[in-house]
């Protein structure tokens, strides 16, 4: 008598289905928010459910609608053809594949902001919770945010009254990646943790520093690093420093700053988006720049969403 395995006909059907179905399909990102202006400006992804603030470079995808109540007005910029859009107080517009249906053109971008929202076009939608957002320190001054894959020392600026330091590298899930010794001097050897980061993806780091007594000093620090192949970090830098001179040329036109943010933002070194956003946000006139400095916050992980709640975090 034949016997009949009804279950694996079934799984062999199922995965039969999957593979004629190909592999599944993630919303691109066509669009992003430039300049926001007033609190009336919402956005709704895909055109269905409710509402949401919309902020700064919020990443959109066909279908999402966005609307502004009096006094409102949002510029978005379509990334493959770098034209701008603004919609208008009492507007509303959908994001299409090639622009905003219901916007206002406002142009092309120019120069390296053009440049630069070609290589941002096509990348995955992001969705964060927004959550107040802590403050960072750099590792030392003039710290570009990365440092290369094959680093062998980690170096950072004294606190005062330290006697010696502990270093502690962590990944966005709060997984510890690498203790150092406690160690005198700046800076220590971390060659024996080279093999557990990835290239281009933000690492969160906590200074400890002990006094003279052996205790734990209030002036600890904490802030985030990416390594970074150095050819990658250098064409980086490049496009970094054309949109720095674009702003240097226009510091009242928000949109190369903005790109700028999202340029370090991509590539994973969130210490120079963060960075970014905080002179946007001193300088004024962009609203929603706290929310997505909260973003950015978010994509560190749970270990900065603790510190969040203590406004006394250190620099």
């Amino acid at each position: 008598m034949r016997v009949v395995n009804h279950r694996a006909i079934l799984l062999w059907g199922i995965t039969a289905c999957l593979l004629l179905a190909g592999p599944p399909a993630f919303a691109a990102t066509v669009a992003m928010t430039g300049q926001v202006t007033g609190k009336s400006v919402e956005v709704r992804p895909g055109g269905k459910g409710g509402w949401l603030p919309l902020a700064p470079l919020r990443k959109l995808e066909p279908g999402d609608l966005i609307r502004c109540g009096p006094g409102g007005r949002a510029v978005v910029v379509v990334l493959a053809t770098k034209e701008r859009f603004q919609v208008e107080p009492g507007g509303q517009a959908e994001i299409t594949q090639s622009g905003l249906q219901g916007a206002r053109s406002l142009g092309g971008l120019a120069g390296p902001s053009a440049a630069v929202a070609s290589k941002l076009a096509g990348s995955r939608t992001g969705a964060f919770a927004a959550r107040p957002a802590p403050r960072f320190a750099p590792l030392v001054r003039g710290f570009k945010g990365w440092l290369p894959i094959a680093t062998d020392r980690v170096q950072w600026e004294p606190v005062p009254g330290a006697e010696s330091y502990v270093i502690t590298l962590f990944d966005a899930q709060s997984n510890l990646m690498w203790q150092s010794e406690q160690v005198k001097g700046t800076s220590a050897a971390v060659a024996e943790g080279r093999g557990r980061w990835t290239a281009g993806r933000p690492y969160v780091w906590r200074l400890v520093a002990f006094g003279t007594s052996g205790k734990p000093l209030s002036a600890s620090r904490w802030g985030a690093v990416t390594f970074l192949d150095p050819a990658e970090g250098a064409a980086l830098e490049m496009e970094a420093e054309a949109l720095k001179g674009q702003d240097r040329e226009d510091p009242q036109n928000p949109m190369a700053l903005l790109l700028l943010a999202e340029l370090y933002r991509s590539r994973g070194v969130l210490d120079g988006a963060l960075e970014t956003l905080a002179t946007l946000q001193a300088r004024g006139g962009v609203d929603g720049i706290q929310q997505t400095l909260s973003e950015v916050y978010a994509e560190l992980g749970p270990f900065v969403s603790g510190l969040a709640g203590n406004p006394q975090s250190p620099n």
